[in-house]
């Protein structure tokens, strides 16, 4: 979850980071949250709670102002939240004020906010008396998720799609779970019909499965060796 929050926050335009950085005084806003962002993945040091927090906190609460400042720096808060950083601020009047907008983000933007604000409450970064509800905590909804799926019936293997229309259907995870785990997901490209469609059905799972992990029990012991996660996908 953190990773769809950080890539979120990556999208986020020069300008957009211009303006949320422009009341951080002294120094640059900019060249700090670009720093915060993209080399530090949205952890916050005590420096940046000091320097960069109140300009993120303030862009968060203006939706209406700039759109696009309230996503990024949302993203950037819960980000930081979740991995335990600086920021003292657990976010819970920002859920109570503008969970109304949030449902107003783009798809995957809206789903990667309302699942770290699920997340962060889960694990006690936050105390929500209304927690997401699930609806609005999935980039594609399940009906829609399956229908993709059998939209790619007989455009490539369909073993793998019979497997992810079974578990969206409510069956078995764990064929799931090995099919992306193996070797079948380094096909699986965002920018083809068939791999965005196949993305979009395991990104549902893990979605709507708390603690869904397809490489449970499996060591990586290698430093250049990572699980592959599944892709942020925006429509």
């Amino acid at each position: 979850m953190i990773h769809d929050l950080k890539c979120l926050a990556f999208m986020a335009s020069d300008d957009t980071l211009k303006r949320i950085g422009a009341g951080v005084s002294p120094g640059d806003g900019e060249a700090g949250l670009r720093r915060l962002i993209f080399e530090q993945g949205c952890k916050l040091t005590e420096e940046d709670a000091q320097e960069l927090a109140t300009a993120l906190l303030l862009a968060a609460t203006l939706p209406d102002d700039d759109h696009a400042a309230f996503v990024t720096s949302t993203a950037v808060l819960l980000a930081d939240r979740l991995q335990f950083g600086a920021g003292h601020d657990d976010l819970y009047w920002h859920w109570d004020a503008f969970q109304q907008y949030y449902q107003l983000i783009d798809a995957a933007g809206r789903a990667a906010i309302f699942q770290g604000y699920l997340c962060a409450h889960r694990n006690g970064r936050v105390h929500l008396s209304d927690p997401p509800r699930a609806a609005l905590s999935t980039t594609l909804s399940g009906d829609l998720a399956r229908t993709r799926l059998q939209d790619l019936v007989g455009t490539a293997d369909p073993e793998p799609v019979r497997v992810l229309i079974e578990a969206l259907s409510g069956g078995d995870t764990d064929a799931a779970s090995q099919i992306w785990a193996g070797k079948h997901s380094l096909h699986f490209r965002a920018d083809d019909a068939f791999g965005r469609g196949m993305i979009s059905a395991f990104r549902h799972l893990f979605e709507v499965n708390e603690g869904w992990d397809p490489y449970k029990g499996t060591a990586f012991t290698v430093l250049d060796q990572s699980p592959r996660l599944i892709p942020f996908l925006p429509e």
